[in-house]
C-alpha cells in the first residue's frame, strides 16, 4: 500500500506500526501530518491511540481505517478526534484523496459508517 500511496508524489509514507503502542511512539518520533489508524490493534486500540494523540500531538490528523462499520465504533473514533472514518474496502486512489483531504482539514466519512449511525439513531429502522 505504501508504494501505491507514494506513487502520486504528494504523499510520503514515513512509517508503519504493528501495535497501538508502537504507532503512538512512532508518531512521537516521526511527527506525521496524517496517521492512518486501524481500530483493532494489540496493546492499545485505535480509539485510544487517536485520543492520546489528540491530547499530546493535536496537529496530527487521524484517519480511522477499519473493517468495522458499527455505530459505536464510528462514534468512539470520531469522539476521540478522528478527522475521518474509512472502511478498508475503498479503492487506493480514494484512500489517497482522503489522506490529502485530512491534511487540508477536510473530513471523509465512509457511506457505511454514515448508514450505521443513521440506523442506530433511528433504532435500526431503514432510511
Amino acid at each position: 500500500m505504501s508504494v501505491v500511496l507514494q506513487a502520486g508524489g504528494d504523499i510520503d509514507f514515513v512509517g508503519e506500526a504493528r501495535s497501538g503502542t508502537e504507532a503512538f511512539e512512532l508518531c512521537r518520533k516521526l511527527k506525521p501530518d496524517v496517521l492512518l489508524v486501524d481500530l483493532v490493534m494489540p496493546e492499545m486500540n485505535g480509539v485510544a491511540v487517536i485520543q492520546k494523540l489528540r491530547e499530546e500531538m493535536p496537529d496530527i490528523r487521524c484517519i480511522a481505517l477499519t473493517s468495522y462499520d458499527e455505530a459505536e465504533l464510528v462514534r468512539d473514533a470520531l469522539d476521540a478526534g478522528a478527522i475521518s472514518y474509512l472502511i478498508k474496502n475503498l479503492p487506493l486512489e480514494a484512500l489517497a484523496q482522503s489522506i490529502r483531504d485530512a491534511h487540508a482539514g477536510k473530513s471523509t466519512i465512509a457511506d457505511e459508517a454514515i448508514k450505521a449511525l443513521r440506523l442506530d439513531k433511528d433504532g435500526g429502522a431503514a432510511t
